[in-house]
C-alpha cells in the first residue's frame, strides 16, 4: 500500500468519504491524487481556519472536496461537474454538488455571489479545461488560490520551446506551460502513483 493511501486509510473520516462519495474506478490511484491535493491545500485552510471556501472544478467524483470538508477547516465546499451524479452529498456538510459546464460563460454566475474568499481546486481537469480553470481563477475575485493537477494536453499554442518539451516530455512540458499561464510555482508529487502527478499552486497578491 502506498503512503497516501495508508495516510488515507488512517484517517476516522475516510469511511463517511467514501460512503458519500460511492463507487470510483481505480479508487487507490484517485485516493493517492486526492492526499496530494490535501497536502497543498492544507497550507492555505490552516492560515486562514474558516475564512476559506473551496470549488472544485471537473470534480468528477468529488473525492478532494467531500475529503477536505471533512479534514480542513474550510467555511464550505461545492463540487462542479458536467455530469450528474446521484451519491449521498448530504452525508458532507457545508458541501454541495452543482452541475455546470466551466466552459460556459454563465458558471461564474455561480462563483461570483460567493460571499467569502476562496480557493479553487482542480484535479485532471483535461486540456483546455485546466487553462478554464485558470482564467476562472485569474479573472475571479473572490478567487484568492488556485491548486490544480492537469492532466492531457491541450490543442493550443505551447509557451514551452519545443526543444524543451522533447527533454522533459509532452507532459511535464504542458504543465510548465500552465505554470506560467497561472504565475504558479510548479510540483512533481511522486507519492501520486497516476504518471499525471504535477501540481501547480497559485496565489494572488498579498494572499501568496
Amino acid at each position: 500500500m502506498k503512503i497516501y493511501e495508508r495516510h488515507f486509510y488512517d484517517l476516522r473520516c475516510s469511511p463517511d468519504v467514501l460512503a458519500t462519495v460511492g463507487f470510483v474506478a481505480n479508487i487507490q490511484k484517485e485516493i493517492t491524487e486526492s492526499m496530494g491535493m490535501i497536502r497543498k491545500l492544507k497550507r492555505f485552510a490552516l492560515a486562514r481556519p474558516n475564512e476559506y471556501g473551496l470549488i472544485d472544478l471537473c470534480a468528477g467524483n468529488a473525492l478532494t472536496s467531500v475529503l477536505a470538508i471533512h479534514l480542513l477547516p474550510f467555511k464550505w465546499a461545492m463540487a462542479i461537474d458536467n455530469k450528474p451524479r446521484e451519491r449521498e452529498w448530504d452525508r458532507a456538510k457545508r458541501f454541495a454538488y452543482q452541475v455546470d459546464d466551466i466552459m460556459d460563460p454563465h458558471v461564474l454566475d455561480v462563483l461570483l455571489p460567493q460571499l467569502s474568499p476562496y480557493v479553487i481546486v482542480s484535479v485532471h481537469a483535461c486540456g483546455q479545461l485546466a487553462e478554464r480553470a485558470i482564467e476562472l481563477y485569474q479573472n475571479t475575485e473572490a478567487a484568492r488560490h488556485l491548486v490544480l493537477m492537469p492532466c492531457c494536453e491541450g490543442m493550443g499554442k505551447n509557451r514551452v520551446p519545443l526543444v524543451i518539451r522533447k527533454k522533459i516530455g509532452h507532459y511535464l512540458a504542458w504543465a510548465w506551460h500552465l505554470n506560467d499561464l497561472a504565475g504558479g510555482k510548479l510540483y512533481v508529487d511522486k507519492n501520486v502513483t497516476s504518471p499525471k502527478r504535477a501540481i501547480i499552486v497559485a496565489s494572488k497578491g498579498d494572499w501568496r
